[in-house]
């Protein structure tokens, strides 16, 4: 803990995983931090040492509030004895709270900070942030310009009825593969044409775009689902992506926290928005009530849930 951190009321949280599993913990501790009036620190190394795709911090690309600082990781052995010695504690009294469930707790909510204490968790659940939903979406965005391929792109998206597509292929294992990594498995090419079909029937004139998080899309799979291609440029491409899919108004999303949060940050009240079923996801973030899920049998079969 540094200077800043000793001594007084804050909340401090660990950034760790790909960009969607960043937002959810920022906008976790960013509704605690701010209902309390308490300053923000965001632990940007140790989530980061062991990551198994390598990933990065990614938050400073947006417009988010709070400092930056770096911490040591602690052994399996020394957050297992935290995660218990706090456990014995009242909730209200804890400095360290360790998410141990995905269910909604209800304690964060009234919270009150007075003393410094540490988050550690997904908190992939948007009754968690909801209530400033309006002050994230402003802070949520991109540092600087956007490439003008980008912001041409989002102008042809906001006059029309734009459906951001969004497909995971899993390092390099083929879409519709059952295989199971750490983050999950691809969803089949059928969930894809079911769920356009689905924002077809709802929507107008709907124009499609696809993103992905791999750059070669195999051609068969685009004419398949009769959609355009977009391909950001540079080096915040992820970021302009998720920025870009927050333009259009409807949405397709994977069993990703990605298009999650690129659904989540462009949802308008008449938005249709199409995902897998929780069953779908690794691990499963709370999908709001709104949203329209797809039911898979063991087959493939798609039914309305």
């Amino acid at each position: 803990m540094n200077s800043e951190q000793a001594g007084r009321a804050s909340v401090t949280v660990q950034i760790r995983g790909g960009l969607g599993n960043q937002l959810f913990m920022y906008s976790m501790a960013r509704r605690l931090a701010s209902a309390n009036n308490v300053p923000l620190f965001l632990e940007v190394r140790s989530g980061f040492t062991k990551d198994f795709y390598k990933r990065e911090y990614g938050l400073d690309r947006f417009n988010v509030i709070g400092s930056e600082v770096k911490q040591r990781e602690y052994s399996k052995v020394r957050r297992a004895v935290s995660i218990g010695l706090n456990s014995l504690l009242p909730f209200s009294r804890r400095v360290s709270y360790h998410e141990t469930s995905q269910k909604f707790d209800h304690r964060y909510q009234d919270l009150r900070v007075r003393c410094p204490v540490y988050l550690y968790g997904y908190w992939q659940d948007e009754c968690y942030f909801s209530d400033i939903r309006e002050q994230l979406k402003s802070e949520l965005t991109l540092r600087g310009s956007r490439h003008a391929s980008s912001e041409r792109l989002a102008q042809e998206m906001r006059g029309c009825e734009a459906v951001a597509v969004h497909l995971r292929m899993l390092h390099g294992v083929p879409a519709g593969s059952e295989q199971v990594l750490p983050g999950g498995k691809n969803l089949p090419v059928e969930y894809y044409q079911w769920a356009i079909e689905e924002i077809k029937r709802r929507v107008t004139a709907p124009k499609l775009y696809l993103f992905s998080d791999k750059r070669e899309v195999p051609a068969s799979l685009i004419s398949q689902l009769d959609v355009t291609r977009v391909a950001s440029e540079g080096e915040d491409a992820t970021y302009e992506d998720i920025w870009l899919m927050s333009q259009c108004r409807h949405f397709v999303i994977a069993n990703s926290t990605f298009s999650w949060w690129g659904a989540w940050l462009g949802r308008e009240a008449d938005s249709v928005v199409v995902s897998p079923s929780t069953s779908e996801w690794v691990p499963t973030p709370k999908l709001p009530k709104e949203w329209n899920a797809i039911e898979w049998s063991q087959s493939f079969e798609p039914r309305q849930r």
